[in-house]
């Protein structure tokens, strides 16, 4: 299923195709970020995918706006330790990438 508006696939049609795949990197976004919560959405049924895309990729990498970080959302999806690093703008304060660095989590702002 597609969510109108948004550029997701969920549900069963998603969920069987993405057990043929073999992923090298993913990609993933989310709604939230946070030292404490990890990665966080606010569609429950976005879960079981992101879950399953981490499982299968040899590499995961979260793409987030400054905007993410320190918040919360419905739902975690991740804990902080499996994700390789985070891409964000140049606009994240550096106490807020302070705080990511120092529990080791890499953090790239671009």
């Amino acid at each position: 299923i597609t969510r109108p508006g948004f550029y997701t696939l969920t549900g069963s049609l998603a969920q069987n195709n993405l057990s043929k795949l073999g992923i090298d990197m993913a990609f993933l976004s989310c709604d939230a970020v946070g030292v404490k919560n990890g990665c966080m959405l606010t569609n429950e049924e976005e879960v079981y995918i992101k879950q399953e895309v981490i499982v299968k990729s040899e590499k995961t990498l979260l793409l987030c706006d400054h905007s993410k970080f320190e918040s919360y959302a419905f739902i975690k999806f991740c804990n902080l330790d499996q994700i390789e690093r985070i891409i964000t703008g140049k606009e994240l304060s550096d106490s807020v990438y302070n705080s990511f660095t120092k529990m080791g989590i890499f953090v790239e702002r671009v």
